[in-house]
This record gives structure tokens, sequence and C-alpha cells, in this order.
């Protein structure tokens, strides 16, 4: 389990100091001998660590009938964050694909999250995965395209972001290799430290608290703050790491971040050039303010793996990225007709397959070789503006997933969950 929880204001509540073993930045020093929740949970191992929790895998004796657990033990002063996270898993719908909550307990003044214990993350998947026939990946891609975006858009629709999806925080169900070789994982979504509510009034006061930075959208790294549509652009990314075996934009600072989007995707829109001035410092390619701020911790997952892509000629020739992928295909290859822009088409006939490759962008070019669909289905999740990208239960209906889902009774289903939980909202 990852552990990229940002740093939160504690409730004063939270810092109530107990017995027990303490270490130094308010870790619990983990052993066999501790009493966990009087002794019904029996430490294991450590699984891992981060900068505001540790997980351990513990045993649940209750009743006599064993059960391994993880426990994610939060530092002292993280008090607040896991308790902020108990409560979006337990608001987090079946449908959302959330680990599941256990319990919460305090130990020595840590509070403590029982989890159900799950094995490798997608990141291992990805690893693994390089291994499969072309074919087999591909059908896979699809499957977890499905889980995710279904996830996510059930997630959405009862009022909660994630605010910081990426293949660490995408555990699985099964380890690598139960089943059928070759099979889809099943994917459950992890550390909720980060999310918050859609209603949330100060989103400004997100910008640079959340989302690991090779999976920020550019609002968050521009210091503009985000709503849902961040969690479309994490995806986005996410899936794009699924089909090109590399992390997309594998960054270490906000300003790099950006470079190499404008590499992948295109120049920055004009409109989103100029930042609200949170942070201090320049983007180097003229940008303006507010770029150069402290980065969040990297997961040691990436050191050492891909560079990213680099920085391409034919970027002068790309259409306006901040365009959704359709819109700019449309402009390009039908003109300034007005009725253009009302084309339902999202992927081209194959007479059309020359003219649209050269309307793609470099990322999308190298996405098109791994298939054409699901090349548009990722760019349209990484579009510039976050109000004209792709929406979790918009990208359900993608030509992409329908091979493999009833995408109508999926979104059929998602329309009566967002309508049930409105009705909810107007009762209270």
């Amino acid at each position: 389990m990852t552990l990229g929880l940002r740093l939160l204001q504690s409730s004063p509540g939270a810092r109530t100091h107990l017995p027990g073993a303490a270490a130094a930045g308010g870790r619990l020093a983990v052993s066999t001998h501790m009493p966990l929740l009087g002794r019904r949970y029996r430490y294991l191992s450590l699984l891992g660590e981060g900068a505001s929790a540790q997980v351990v895998l513990a045993e649940d004796v209750l009743g006599g009938a064993s059960e391994l657990v993880a426990i994610k033990v939060m530092r002292r002063q993280y008090a607040y964050a896991g308790q902020k996270e108990a409560r979006a898993l337990r608001f987090a719908p079946a449908a959302a694909r959330a680990v599941q909550l256990r319990g919460v307990f305090c130990h020595s003044g840590h509070v403590c999250l029982v989890l159900e214990r799950l094995v490798p993350s997608l990141l291992d998947y990805v690893a693994e995965s390089a291994c499969l026939a072309p074919a087999a990946r591909l059908a896979n891609l699809r499957a977890l395209a499905l889980q995710l975006l279904g996830a996510v858009a059930a997630l959405h629709a009862r009022g909660v972001v994630h605010a910081d999806l990426k293949p660490e925080n995408l555990l699985l169900v099964a380890p690598l290799g139960d089943g059928s070789e070759g099979a889809c994982p099943q994917v459950r979504l992890a550390d909720f430290g980060s999310a918050f509510s859609v209603t949330a009034t100060d989103t400004a006061s997100l910008a640079f608290d959340v989302q690991t930075l090779p999976y920020r959208a550019p609002e968050v790294a521009l210091g503009r703050g985000g709503r849902a549509a961040m969690d479309a652009w994490s995806l986005g990314c996410v899936l794009a790491e699924l089909a090109l075996h590399r992390p997309l934009f594998p960054a270490h600072s906000p300003s790099q971040l950006l470079l190499q989007m404008e590499a992948a995707l295109g120049p920055l829109p004009p409109a989103l050039r100029v930042a609200p001035g949170r942070a201090q410092g320049s983007y180097p390619g003229g940008l303006g303010r507010g770029l150069e701020t402290p980065a969040a911790p990297q997961p040691r997952s990436l050191k050492g793996r891909a560079t990213g892509l680099q920085a391409s000629g034919a970027l002068a020739s790309c259409p306006d990225p901040g365009m959704a992928p359709d819109s700019r295909r449309r402009q390009l290859l039908k003109g300034a007709d007005p009725e253009a822009d009302r084309a339902p088409a999202m992927v081209p006939g194959r007479g059309l397959l020359a003219s649209w490759a050269e309307a793609l962008p470099p990322l999308g070019a190298e996405l098109a070789r791994v298939d054409r669909s699901a090349a548009d289905l990722i760019l349209r999740l990484l579009a510039w503006d976050p109000a004209r990208r792709l929406t979790p239960a918009e990208a359900l209906s993608h030509p992409f997933l329908s091979a493999v889902s009833p995408a109508g009774e999926l979104l059929a289903a998602l329309r009566g969950q967002i309508a049930a939980e409105q009705l909810r909202a107007l009762c209270r």
C-alpha cells in the first residue's frame, strides 16, 4: 500500500499522547510485542512505510478464525489525515472499488486503519504484462480501463474526488500469476488520504497538496486548484502507462512536469499560460509565476524507470491540445464547417487514417501504434482544459470499451446512482 498522504491541519484531539513505543518524527516503533487493540491483532511484518504512515501485516485472531489484514498506522502529526481517510472510505460506494475498511482504532496516540489485505499494485502488473502477447495486453488494457473508469465515475457520483490516482494506489485483489495466465487482475482504489468533496469551496488551497507529481493535472501544477477533472487526467496517465509500459511524465518538479506535458501533447494553450501566483519562481517555457513549489515526495518505484518522452520537432505543427481530440481532428479534416463540431465521430475510418495520424500530438502517434481507439480515449482524458476533458462516466461509452462492456447498462446504472445521491441531498 502506498503512503502518499499530504500534510493536513491536525485537529486538537488528534495529538493526544498515550503510553507506547514511539520513535522520532511521530512514528510508531512497531514490533511483534505490540498489543494492537487489546491483542486482537497480532503484528507479523512491516509491509511499507512513507512520510505519513506505515503499513503492517497483522493477523486478526478474534474468535479463533485468523485472518490477515493490513493496518495503516498514521504518524501522530497525521492523525487528522487518518480520520479523514477513514471517513472517505466509509462514504465510498461499493461500485467505487475502494479498499475495504474493517475498522479504526487508536494505539498510543496513532490512528490505525484496519484494511483488507491486498497484494501487489498495478505498478507490478505493468512490469509483468510486458511478457504477454500484444492481443492479451490490449484486452487487459480494455478491461482495466473499464474497471478504473467505472470505479472513479461511481466515486464522483457520490461527490468524492480521489486526488491521488496512480498505479501504486491501485491495488490488486489477487496475486499476479493466480488463475489463468495473462488474466486481467481485479483492482481496488487505495489511499484516500487526499480525497475531498466536489462541494469544497476553497479548491485553490488544494493546489500542490494533492496528486503525486507525475500524475498531477496541469491546472493543479499551475496552482489553479482542481475539481473532479483532475482524476480524469490521472487516469489518462495511468492508462498511457499501461499501454506504453513506462511512466508518462516522470518529472521531479512542476516546471519539468509541464515541459514533459508539452513534449507529449503539444504547446500549452495561451489561456493557461498565466497562473495565479501561489508559488514562487518561473517556468522555463515562459509560463510566468507560480510553479517552483516544493514537489511532493516521489514514489520510490519511479527511481530508475524510463525517462519519458523527448521534445519533438513535430510540436510546431501540432493543433491546440486544449481542444478535445475529436474537435481538433474535425477542425483539421473538415475546416471551418460549423456542423463539423457536432459530429459524433471518435475514431476515424480507414480512409481518414493518414490525415487522422497527422493531427495527433506526439503522444497520440505513439499510442496509435498500440491501438487507435485507445489513443483516442487517452487523449480525451488528457485534454489540457479540464472543462473539455472527458469525464470517467462519459468515457464508459467510448468505442474502445464497447468490446468488453455493455456501456449503456453501465451508464444507466451510474445515472440512477447520481439521481439517488441528488435525491438524498435534497432530503437532508
